[in-house]
């Protein structure tokens, strides 16, 4: 997120930072990283310590799903999926502490500054790393339901048929999106019945965005972070992403996917985003740097070629 988010009060989180992991931080640096949460470095005597990250509760998590996402990820790792960045436990006991009165909604996690992490130079790793999560002992966590509301359609048309006038992008997102809607209308027909057929008996641990924009070379090894996704899925769920990458991928990971699952998803994807992003832009917003990036990603996600 490139806005410095200005709903967030920074002595408040500084002061829970404080009580909660470490006394002795002593400064916050807003990071301009990754898109939906917000982050900052904590730094201590000017040496950076931990990443800390502020989840808005609501389309996504509620308090409950985030502390699960968490706290499970934290027991996995400790059963040996040492592969996993995860959040360290507060003081609460807890991997998630709300912000104080004024900050409602929002909730604070750290992991620990991962000083000389780059980004992989090409994918490929997540196939090991994918096939150990998978098959890991499932622990309490989330556990899949579609993330595209059954109103989804209801929604759109309701939307649609009002002016976006709250924010300088608005009116140019809804023409963009009507000019897409019955295609997007058929993609939520096939979604539905597909999403009909899945079976929770055979769901695995699976971490949600597993790309290489979730993976960190530290250390001479690759981990995996942002834990606030992992959830009790199909395993196509990390697969549609990432599939297929070549017989290497294949040999790594040790089977194929089922072909209906990575249409799910590959669906799923695209109408959560358009979801979220037209929900965004049909409210207030400035026309800011995290909306310019928004409008573009709207217009990539209505423009993919699914059929």
């Amino acid at each position: 997120m490139q806005d410095r988010p200005v709903h967030v009060d920074e002595d408040a989180l500084l002061a829970a930072v404080r009580e909660q992991w470490d006394p002795e931080v002593d400064a916050l640096d807003h990071r301009p990283v990754g898109f939906g949460a917000h982050h900052w470095r904590a730094t201590a005597d000017g040496r950076a310590r931990w990443f800390v990250t502020v989840d808005e509760l609501g389309l996504r998590h509620d308090a409950a799903s985030l502390e699960s996402a968490y706290s499970g990820a934290v027991a996995l790792h400790a059963a040996g999926l040492d592969f996993l960045h995860v959040p360290v436990v507060a003081r609460s006991g807890t991997c998630t502490v709300a912000l104080p009165a004024g900050s409602h909604g929002l909730a604070v996690s750290v992991t620990p500054w991962l000083g000389d992490a780059r980004e992989p130079e090409a994918p490929g790793a997540e196939a090991a790393l994918l096939a150990r999560l998978h098959g890991a002992r499932p622990v309490p966590l989330p556990q899949w339901a579609p993330r595209v509301p059954a109103s989804f359609t209801d929604d759109l048309a309701s939307r649609l048929g009002r002016t976006w006038t709250d924010g300088p992008l608005g009116e140019e997102a809804r023409a963009l999106t009507a000019s897409r809607r019955s295609r997007v209308e058929r993609w939520y027909e096939e979604y539905a019945a597909l999403s009909r057929t899945v079976d929770p008996d055979q769901f695995v641990v699976t971490h949600g965005e597993p790309g290489v924009h979730n993976q960190l070379v530290t250390g001479g090894r690759v981990v995996l972070v942002d834990t606030e996704s992992l959830m009790l899925a199909p395993a196509e769920r990390d697969l549609s992403g990432v599939w297929p990458v070549g017989r290497d991928w294949l040999d790594r990971y040790g089977s194929v996917p089922h072909p209906d699952r990575l249409r799910l998803f590959e669906l799923e994807w695209v109408l959560g985003e358009v979801h979220e992003y037209t929900v965004w832009l049909s409210g207030r917003h400035t026309g800011g740097p995290d909306d310019v990036v928004a409008l573009g990603g709207l217009r990539a996600e209505l423009e993919k070629e699914l059929g």
